[in-house]
Parts: C-alpha cells; sequence; structure tokens
C-alpha cells in the first residue's frame, strides 16, 4: 500500500505545480506525467479510491488552468466516492467542479454531505470555509432568499475570525454572488445588508485589502456605483 500512497502524493504534488505554474506547456506536461503514473497503478488497484481522488484532483488542477473541460475530472471524483462514499477530499473537489459548472442544486447535494469538521481537524479550515462559501453562492444564484441569507450568516461567524496565512482564502465568490444577484434584483434587494454584515464581519479583524473584499465593501456601501460600472464596462 505504501506505493499507492507514494503515487498519491506525487501526483498531488504534480497538480500543485500545475495551479503554480505560469507556463501552459509545462502544466500540460505535468498532467500527461501524473496520469501515466496513476493510470499505470489504476489497472492493478482499480477500486482504490485515493487513486481515483488523485486523477480527479491532477483534472481539476489542470481544467481550471487551463480551461479545459471539468467532466473527465467529476468522472475520476466520482469515481472515488463510488468506492469511499465518505471520501472528505472527492467530495468537496466535486462540489467545486460542479459549481464551476453552474450545477447548483448537485453543489448542495456534495455540501450537504461534507464534514466540515473533517477539515478544521486536520487544520485545513479554509477548504470549510470555502465550502460555507460555495453552499451560500448556490442559494443565491438558485434564488433563494432565506437559505442564501442564513448561510451567508453563518459563513459571517466564520469570517469573523482572521485567518492565518496559510488558510487566507479570498471570498472571490461571494463577492461576484453578491453582485450578480444584486445586478439582477433576484433577491429583492436583500444581498445589500448581507454585505453590510459580511463587510462589518471582515473589517473588525484586519483582514487585508483584498479585491473581493473591495467589492463586497462597494455593494454594502454604494450600491448604486456596481450599477454604473457595470454599464461602462458594457460600453
Amino acid at each position: 500500500m505504501s506505493e499507492i500512497s507514494d503515487v498519491v502524493d506525487l501526483v498531488l504534488v504534480l497538480a500543485g505545480n500545475i495551479a503554480d505554474s505560469p507556463d501552459d506547456e509545462q502544466r500540460a506536461n505535468y498532467k500527461t506525467y501524473g496520469l501515466t503514473v496513476v493510470d499505470r497503478l489504476l489497472r492493478t488497484f482499480p477500486t482504490e479510491p485515493n487513486l481515483h481522488y488523485a486523477r480527479g484532483y491532477l483534472l481539476y488542477s489542470t481544467a481550471v488552468a487551463l480551461q479545459e473541460s471539468l467532466q473527465p475530472a467529476l468522472l475520476s471524483l466520482t469515481n472515488a466516492l463510488s468506492w469511499k462514499p465518505d471520501h472528505q477530499f472527492a467530495r468537496f473537489y466535486r462540489a467545486a467542479a460542479r459549481f464551476l459548472e453552474n450545477d447548483y442544486r448537485a453543489v448542495l447535494e456534495d455540501l450537504n454531505a461534507l464534514d466540515y469538521q473533517y477539515f478544521t481537524d486536520i487544520d485545513l479550515r479554509w477548504r470549510a470555509v470555502k465550502g460555507m462559501e460555495l453552499s451560500a453562492c448556490c442559494y443565491g444564484y438558485l434564488g433563494q432568499a432565506e437559505d442564501f441569507q442564513r448561510s451567508v450568516r453563518l459563513l459571517c461567524r466564520e469570517l469573523a475570525f482572521r485567518p492565518d496565512e496559510d488558510d487566507l482564502i479570498e471570498p472571490n465568490e461571494l463577492a461576484k454572488c453578491l453582485l450578480a444577484v444584486h445586478l439582477d434584483g433576484s433577491l429583492d434587494g436583500v444581498e445589500v445588508p448581507l454585505a453590510r454584515e459580511v463587510e462589518n464581519c471582515i473589517s473588525q479583524n484586519d483582514w487585508p485589502t483584498l479585491p473581493a473584499l473591495t467589492a463586497i465593501r462597494d455593494i454594502s456601501v454604494d450600491p448604486g456605483s456596481c450599477h454604473s460600472r457595470l454599464s461602462a464596462g458594457d460600453q
């Protein structure tokens, strides 16, 4: 089983290299090498969930970096969950991939089954917070105002704690969602007071200045400017 662990660790490192590399050709090389290694071992251990997860995460990282289809990643992550339904990493990244595919109801199915405490217990609290952020956004995009308000307020409780640098994940998706529902008017204005609550939580806890937080602050302080900027950008 040490061979499986070694290959999983290698493939996860390659996936990280793909995310960090600025060179598309190098990214493609990392992907090819990673798939060669993991697929060779999958022929021997076809039911090993960690191998399917590693393959899925590699493909997810490549798809995000190179703007490729997420379907191969989703297939591998689903295979991992078919052999181990409580594989938390596979479920988290399947939710993330489904979110990028705008499959919000499926995202909620995954996130509602996610064990958030698991990530906190292994010092990866940022994944739990990111899962809460994606969940809130799904409710916003689906027009479920009450669930959106409830989940954003739960997220606020987490954002009220200034994260360590390793856990500092910018709430980009929340900023995009608040702006989107504000511009289309689908939630009857609930997003403006919610943006104020988020901004108040963060401003009290010495967060650095981040673009997403600036966007949230704009919605909370001067929502009319969001319409103006969008109109100017469309000209």
